[in-house]
């Protein structure tokens, strides 16, 4: 039997050269100060955190200041293993030789904010410091007089049977209620609820500036399919996150290397839908910019209204989602969860936007702004993402353009794949969803790997597509034989 391949047969280029200048982008407000935290934090370093690492970790997030990130964590074993003599937390003298009060002002001398870890119990998760319980208004204090800005509230050693009669979710409310209250208000409260038996998500926003949804994984995984599982988890949670207390699905992973580019734009894409905190895991330096702070990506994540993402369609492999926005605009993603690339569609009626002749569409990671009368589709790659702002409102902005791969034979069930050395025919289709505009002057190429051969053998190009009209060309596509 020959060998299949599934392509990743790039897509369909469109040379638009009429209609109106197709470069015009939005620029996108300034990140909320008080939307989701966004940030750095040291669970990559484990135990062998100190004060050098905190304080390089530090001067690489001024980099990505500009985009909104300000928080400088510290996950845990920063502590030394007792309280001193006056019952007092003290920082490992080891690590952290000049104390957490001088790193804090060194944090915050670079325009930056600074976070710690402590835990509701009688020890900390990790590292062996002590923990909070019996001393939560000493250590709000102490964290006040440090200067902290955020604190991780742990939930680990926690002594039950100081609590006769009380389940899982009473001790936990009560032990975060102590603890928010001795941190005073202007200190962000993380609650980091991860067994699930105290249902943070149906409280936490009483109290807390994010909660927990993850219950899948302890931590997240820099894998595709761990991601996949912690944000299915949180999105049965969303309903319950609001725009002062935030659902948090646990750290961004881009720059860790577990992921391919278009899965960490995913993930990114996914956590702004969901108005999540975007804290990377990875070094600051390592983070790639363009995927963890592209400027309109992250102005959907802070917008103000602070309402997150609900399904609008899903097959359990192929979602829309929207998300409204202060304004009026309404943010969407199609997302492609499959191992096969999918073009996803939706309209202005599903979404719920109000009528209107056209439709402005920005897509968010490139900025291309398009327009349309209501469809609204894009050719997804697998485990890829596509974000849109739509606005209902008709600008001067080229149609929105869509286009498909598929067999040549209709009863071919099989999208994309082809099989090594023969001619395999494959259709693309260039639609051009405007509902007034020409499009004119419309090139479609195929790009193949190395060492393939694309040709087509019907018309690849058009002199015009009124609205509605499509470009169908037949490709002949031949991989090398032993691919």
């Amino acid at each position: 039997m020959r060998k299949r391949v599934t392509t990743a047969l790039s897509a369909v280029l469109l040379t638009m050269l009429t209609v109106t200048p197709s470069d015009a982008v939005s620029r996108a407000a300034p990140p909320a100060v008080d939307g989701p935290p966004m940030g750095w934090n040291s669970r990559a370093l484990g135990c062998s955190v100190g004060d050098a690492a905190v304080r390089r970790a530090a001067d690489e997030l001024t980099a990505l200041k500009g985009a909104g990130y300000q928080y400088v964590i510290i996950d845990g074993c920063w502590a030394a293993p007792r309280r001193d003599a006056s019952g007092r937390l003290t920082a490992d003298p080891a690590r952290f030789p000049e104390g957490m009060k001088a790193l804090a002002d060194a944090v915050h001398g670079k325009g930056l904010r600074f976070g710690l870890s402590l835990s509701a119990g009688t020890r900390a998760c990790a590292g062996g410091g002590a923990g909070s319980y019996g001393h939560e208004n000493d250590d709000g204090a102490l964290m006040r007089d440090w200067g902290v800005d955020y604190v991780r509230y742990d939930h680990c050693s926690i002594p039950t049977a100081d609590f006769p009669g009380k389940n899982s979710q009473a001790i936990a409310q009560e032990l975060a209620s102590r603890m928010r209250e001795a941190l005073g208000d202007r200190i962000a409260f993380a609650m980091n609820n991860e067994d699930g038996n105290s249902v943070p998500w149906l409280w936490g926003g009483q109290l807390a500036t994010t909660w927990r949804t993850n219950l899948v994984t302890r931590p997240i995984p820099d894998t595709y399919a761990g991601m996949l599982g912690v944000w299915e988890t949180a999105m049965l949670r969303l309903q319950y996150a609001g725009p002062r207390s935030h659902a948090d699905p646990d750290l961004l992973q881009a720059g860790l290397g577990g992921m391919t580019e278009t899965e960490y734009r995913t993930q990114t894409s996914l956590w702004a839908m969901a108005a999540a905190p975007l804290i990377l895991q990875a070094s600051p330096a390592k983070a790639p910019a363009a995927v963890v702070a592209n400027p309109r990506v992250v102005a959907v994540d802070q917008d103000a209204l602070g309402k997150p993402a609900a399904f609008v369609r899903t097959d359990g492999w192929h979602h829309v989602l929207a998300r409204p926005l202060s304004g009026g605009d309404t943010a969407v993603a199609l997302y492609n969860e499959s191992d096969r690339d999918k073009t996803i569609s939706t309209t202005a009626a599903a979404l719920k936007l109000p009528p209107a002749s056209r439709y402005r569409l920005e897509d968010l990671w490139t900025g291309a702004v398009w327009s349309t009368t209501g469809g609204i589709s894009a050719a997804v790659p697998a485990h890829g993402t596509v974000m849109y702002r739509v606005s209902a409102r008709g600008d001067a902005s080229p149609p929105l353009p869509t286009y498909e791969i598929d067999p040549a034979d209709p009863g071919d069930d099989r999208p994309g794949t082809v099989e090594p050395g023969r001619d395999n025919e494959l259709l693309t289709r260039v639609t051009n969803t405007g509902g007034t505009a020409t499009v004119r002057d419309v090139t479609a190429t195929l790009t193949v790997p190395d060492g393939w051969r694309a040709k087509p053998l019907t018309p690849a190009t058009a002199r015009r597509l009124a609205p509605g009209a499509a470009l169908t060309t037949r490709w002949s596509v031949t991989p090398p034989a032993g691919t």
